[in-house]
């Protein structure tokens, strides 16, 4: 069978370059699909639920589901500017099924919580910007077409409402490290 099929192709070089030009048509339509509709993950909110326990909110972004989405993170406690950290790291992990698209309103969001030992959002130490916590890690899914992604978040906490705060909330951290370099600036001139 594969003789014949070479033997045609030698006759009739025009069916390849068409049959060639087919299969880069969908390949191309595939990758511009991909591009377009593929699932992609980010935080979408943390927030504090009660006491010094905090809850992540995690979207799909994207138009199509994911098989699946593991999340793997670190919690880190420094103090800040210096960045020395407090205590050790907190490790952690976790997978979910099945992750539709994100609705509007949030209601299929994946949840996790975690907790900030002694600290809430208007802890002295946090809303003065003397220490931080920042919790970085990585989605790890397949993005409905079959391709595995990973993609690295950060987010960290800052005093808010800036400049005169009245408790931390969280942000990605390139935001949330301008606001805490603006509160290190106001203190250096103090």
């Amino acid at each position: 069978m594969r003789g014949q099929l070479e033997q045609i192709s030698k006759q009739y070089p025009e069916l390849q370059k068409s049959a060639d030009a087919a299969k880069e048509s969908a390949d191309l339509s595939k990758h511009v699909l991909e591009g377009t509709d593929a699932a992609t993950f980010r935080i979408n909110e943390i927030s504090l639920t009660y006491g010094d326990f905090w809850r992540i909110r995690i979207g799909n972004f994207g138009k199509v589901g994911s098989p699946k989405l593991d999340v793997t993170y670190s919690l880190i406690h420094e103090r800040f500017p210096s960045g020395k950290q407090i205590g050790p790291v907190v490790k952690g992990s976790f997978d979910h099924a099945e992750v539709m698209p994100r609705e509007e309103n949030g209601s299929n969001d994946v949840l996790h919580d975690f907790r900030t030992p002694g600290f809430d959002k208007t802890s002295s130490q946090l809303v003065g910007a003397e220490e931080t916590f920042r919790l970085e890690g990585a989605f790890v899914y397949n993005n409905g077409f079959d391709r595995i992604v990973t993609e690295n978040f950060c987010w960290q906490t800052y005093p808010f409402p800036y400049p005169n705060p009245s408790q931390v909330t969280w942000q990605p951290c390139d935001l949330a490290q301008s606001v805490l370099r603006g509160v290190a600036q106001q203190k250096a001139k103090k």
